[in-house]
């Protein structure tokens, strides 16, 4: 019985981005480790109005000190979506005995990608962010996952900011922003889920694609999901499912060999 830890979204908890992925996985007989980083779910309320340049830095080395301190003697299989992504892909750099598999399940970026947007258009995008994320409906949603009013519109402001400067390089140093000096770092095998429909236009295809290429496992590989957007467990959390038991399957056949 293998543990897999689960790495959310900015905006979300553990629970709330695999919710109806975490009964499939249960019925696989895996122990699951629900990892919700600091200032999100129902880890302690941390005030953070911005996130540092090396924000995604800290939270893995956070995460490498909890497998340590909590996790079993096996090394753990990794499932993140989005920003969750990021913190898994550099704790496996940072830790590589600690890591025996990741899932990259949806959302997956790892440097700027700049879009050229003009501050009238950010100033727009700014403007449905905000419309839609900061709304009192989806704020008293997120004030349920985050635990308050003031948690929720913390995790929100953070977001929008991160993503505004990550899209403009604004302060300068986002257009910086990579962890690409990390994935070639990482050897476990990594299987990445990307949707043909994600939101995000820093999150294509063809960066999700030029991301798993340097990668050094030889069964790390890239699936591309017609129709599914940034969520792929919980837009289809069957194939999700199947996608992931094949590829640990695999692994584990290639490891008896």
């Amino acid at each position: 019985m293998c543990i897999r830890d689960r790495l959310h979204a900015s905006l979300n908890s553990a629970r709330s981005s695999f919710d109806e992925l975490i009964p499939l996985l249960l019925d696989h007989n895996y122990r699951i480790l629900l990892y919700d980083r600091w200032g999100n779910g129902r880890s302690r309320h941390q005030p953070r109005p911005r996130w540092s340049d090396n924000y995604h830095l800290e939270d893995a080395e956070q995460l490498v000190a909890l497998l340590r301190e909590h996790g079993s003697s096996q090394p753990h299989r990794l499932i993140g979506n989005s920003d969750g992504n990021v913190v898994g892909l550099v704790a496996a750099a940072l830790a590589p005995e600690l890591v025996k598999s990741i899932v990259l399940c949806g959302g997956t970026h790892a440097w700027n990608q700049p879009t050229g947007f003009d501050r009238e258009t950010l100033v727009q995008i700014r403007g449905a962010l905000h419309a839609e994320y900061a709304s009192p409906e989806q704020l008293a949603k997120f004030s349920l996952i985050h635990g308050g009013m003031e948690a929720a519109d913390e995790a929100v402001e953070r977001w929008i900011d991160w993503w505004i400067a990550r899209t403009n390089g604004d302060p300068p140093q986002a257009d910086n922003w990579s962890i690409a000096e990390y994935l070639t770092r990482v050897e476990c095998a990594v299987l990445c889920l990307h949707g043909t429909e994600d939101w995000d236009p820093t999150h294509q295809v063809d960066h999700a694609r030029e991301v798993v290429q340097r990668f050094s496992h030889p069964e790390s590989k890239l699936v591309v999901l017609e129709g599914i957007g940034h969520w792929p467990a919980k837009e289809n959390p069957a194939l999700a499912m199947q996608l992931i038991h094949e590829f640990e399957n695999c692994l584990t056949q290639q490891s008896r060999l």
